[in-house]
């Protein structure tokens, strides 16, 4: 890691930066002759390729996308100065200070110089929740973390692990923390009430149940020793190292544990995935260049054939799979952990019926090697299943670099969606019922999408029949891909972590 920041900045100095530059409205030169985009505070989109200032509007010529990116004008263009809420420029720049609320740390100058080295490494990934915790704030959630496009909007359920009321509220704060644009449709934190002494959880099904004490595993079997790795959620992950000749290579975990004294049993496991499918989406976006706009507006209009092709690479890469047995007969199929995303721990159980309550229980989580980050898993009974949930909807604290009339307007109904940009951050609070009669789980439920900008250090890598050729065979992209992961693979986590906008503490 020492080694790329010191040619990181070496590159720095020599005048090529980390991420494009970013103005203000109030910051924004008089005029420009090369392709700027404009992001309105309703989440419009207009690109001009030359503009002025003219009185309290910007002139030129160019297109203007609506939040959707639909095509809604082509010509000459009037945009109006109060409307905008950040302008990104062509070029590189080493600071995130132009906008006001994008706080520079040193740390995220160590990031951004990193990314201009290893710019598929730069932090994205839909909206990212926190909860109160003491003077700061403790990461909770990222929401549908799948959706880069408006037709692959989808509703998220996350575990609200640390959340603790406080005279009848949750609150939650959420980020825009990346250079995207984010359309959330709604939000909710679902209660849900499990009996005295229980945990409640969600399964993989998205079901509710409530689990008694966890038990760690006795044995495990896999490269070396992992069972103090994965015995307590705390963060220390298994993370299996790529393979150097197939992302998609697979590789499973075998645990031993004592007998459950129960038929009604569930794994619960805490995970996260890798940063490999970030940088493998990140390479196909690049590698689209100038034809990624054309690309996501197929998408948008549903283009199922473009559907299927991103689809490809899931199913390439498969699931988390659990299996079970007991005694040396064959696996039993429990259930699959689909994609989380990279950034927040989720914990989750999957339930699956024993035979014999007596005997010992053997489990295998199989999964491609690059893909998944293990926090720990742990073997529970299932005291209560199907339990209902109580849905509370948001109400306004704090609205932090957009209007809060705008966030009231969506809370109300008057809006459809609320669309954030970089560096933009909301805080809500939840009314929850009480527990005073038995242990409450909270769940935040997300819904909504969001759109990739395009990092103008990705344009270098332009390659359109390229993309296509990997669009059409993951498989083959990921064997291709994988020298090359695998050689900016030990520090994708530090530049990842590092280059995130905003400051880390209380929003």
């Amino acid at each position: 890691m020492a080694s790329a920041l010191v040619a990181a900045l070496a590159v720095a100095v020599a005048g090529c930066n980390a991420v494009p530059r970013l103005h203000s409205p109030e910051s924004l030169p008089a005029s420009g002759s090369s392709t700027t985009k404009f992001h309105m505070q309703g989440g419009q989109l207009c690109v001009l390729e030359e503009w002025g200032r003219v009185g309290d509007h910007i002139e030129g010529t160019g297109s203007l996308y609506d939040v959707e990116r639909a095509l809604l004008a082509r010509g000459r263009l009037r945009v109006p100065l109060n409307g905008l809420a950040v302008v990104q420029t062509s070029g590189y720049e080493f600071r995130y200070g132009a906008i006001p609320m994008m706080i520079a740390t040193a740390g995220m100058i160590g990031g951004a110089v990193a990314c201009a080295v290893n710019p598929k490494a730069c932090f994205g990934s839909c909206p990212t929740f926190y909860v109160p915790a003491g003077k700061s704030w403790r990461l909770q959630a990222e929401g549908f973390s799948t959706s880069v496009a408006r037709a692959l909007e989808a509703t998220d359920l996350d575990a609200l692990s640390d959340a603790v009321p406080e005279r009848g509220f949750v609150t939650v704060a959420m980020r825009n923390e990346a250079l995207e644009t984010h359309v959330v449709r709604s939000l909710g934190v679902v209660s849900v009430l499990g009996p005295p002494g229980s945990t409640v959880l969600r399964t993989h099904e998205r079901d509710f149940v409530a689990v008694g004490p966890r038990h760690a595993a006795e044995a495990c079997t896999w490269e070396r020793e992992v069972c103090p790795l994965v015995a307590e959620r705390d963060g220390i992950e298994l993370l299996p190292e790529s393979d150097p000749a197939d992302l998609a290579a697979r590789t499973h975990l075998e645990l031993g544990f004592g007998a459950p004294a129960t038929t009604d049993a569930g794994l619960v496991v805490t995970a996260r995935n890798s940063l490999m499918m970030t940088y493998v989406l990140y390479h196909v976006i690049a590698l689209l260049g100038r034809g990624y706009g054309a690309f996501l507006a197929g998408i948008e209009r549903g283009d199922r054939q473009l559907l299927a092709r991103m689809d490809r690479f899931g199913r390439t890469l498969g699931d988390l799979d659990i299996a079970f047995r007991q005694g040396p007969g064959p696996w039993r199929r429990a259930g699959g952990i689909a994609y989380l995303g990279p950034i927040a721990r989720s914990t989750l159980v999957v339930p699956f019926r024993l035979d014999r309550p007596n005997e010992p229980v053997q489990v295998r989580l199989e999964m491609a090697r690059a893909n998944w980050r293990i926090d720990s898993v742990g073997l529970a009974p299932i005291v209560a299943r199907a339990l209902p949930g109580v849905r509370s909807a948001p109400e306004l604290v704090a609205a932090r670099g957009l209007d809060p009339a705008r966030v009231e307007a969506w809370l109300r109904g008057d809006a459809a969606a609320l669309v954030t940009l970089p560096g933009q951050e909301v805080v809500l609070r939840f009314a929850v019922p009480g527990s005073e009669s038995g242990a409450v789980g909270y769940f935040l439920e997300s819904r909504g999408y969001y759109h990739e900008w395009m990092r103008d250090s990705w344009l270098r890598d332009e390659d359109i029949p390229t993309a296509w050729r990997y669009l059409d065979d993951p498989a083959a992209a990921l064997r291709e891909l994988a020298p090359r992961y695998k050689a900016v693979e030990a520090e994708m986590a530090a530049v990842f972590e590092a280059s995130r906008l905003g400051a880390g503490g209380r929003p």
